[in-house]
């Protein structure tokens, strides 16, 4: 699994490219790729947020500046 990191940066440039052009951004959803069976047609799967806290989409802070920069 040589490339992983390299798709990882071609998945976010992909994100970005959505961003700029005013496409909604899902931010519910983890790609999961099989290496051992054919890629599916749909590689997002919904997912819920973490319960325990520990994910950066709970912390006040990062909420705070991401409130500031992308407010409507």
């Amino acid at each position: 699994m040589a490339f992983q990191s390299t798709l990882a940066g071609i998945m976010l440039a992909a994100d970005l490219v959505k961003h700029a052009g005013g496409m909604p951004a899902v931010s519910t959803t983890t790609t999961r790729i099989n290496l051992l069976r054919p890629l599916a047609p749909f590689l997002g799967d919904p997912r819920a947020k973490n319960s325990s806290g520990r994910c950066v989409c709970c912390d006040r802070d990062f909420l705070g500046a991401y409130r500031r920069k992308y407010a409507a």
